[in-house]
């Protein structure tokens, strides 16, 4: 039987989580609807007529795991998954759910700008690399000028990890 575990939220706002080897975790429409301040008839609302929900996606039902459940287990039962239960934020209209979606704009918003940054980042030691390469192809090659290029330590470690992926992908040939 699965043991269900308290999951802080807010400092108001404590969930009843069953934890799942599948899905980390999963939470009863009552649940649910608790946390975004709603009936546990408007979540099933929201499943019935919106087809964005998918059945082992965004929820499953008892009967799939009725087997840690115990006795009680009904086998239509409705358990969310943390993707449904971000999914039926957007739909959720309440103030909890406006807070949740602030929240997740600002995550999602965080997060790009952390993948834009190193993708600026990694344009720049591909570019770097690069030239670092160009010059070693070069038999008459003066390593002064390849150690004048390095300026600072975050280039060592760029052209470091940069050389060594490029002989692993090129099988130890630094000549390519």
């Amino acid at each position: 039987m699965l043991k269900e575990m308290n999951l802080k939220v807010t400092e108001e706002l404590t969930v009843t989580v069953l934890p799942n080897s599948d899905f980390e975790f999963l939470m009863t429409t009552k649940e649910v609807a608790h946390a975004y301040d709603v009936s546990p008839q408007n979540i099933r609302e929201h499943q019935r007529v919106n087809d964005d929900f998918i059945e082992g996606k965004h929820f499953i039902k008892g009967v799939r795991i009725s087997d840690t459940l115990g006795k009680n287990a009904q086998p239509h039962q409705v358990f969310w998954t943390k993707r449904g239960i971000v999914r039926l934020g957007f739909f959720i209209k309440s103030e909890r759910s406006k807070l949740f979606r602030d929240w997740a704009e600002d995550l999602i918003i965080k997060f790009f700008k952390l993948c834009l940054q190193h993708a600026r980042t990694e344009n720049y030691a591909v570019s770097r690399t690069k030239q670092w390469l160009a010059q070693l192809r070069h038999v008459n090659m003066d390593w002064n000028q390849l150690f004048e290029s390095v300026k600072t330590v975050s280039d060592v470690n760029v052209f470091t990890e940069a050389l060594l992926k490029y002989k692993e992908k090129n099988k130890g040939d630094i000549n390519g």
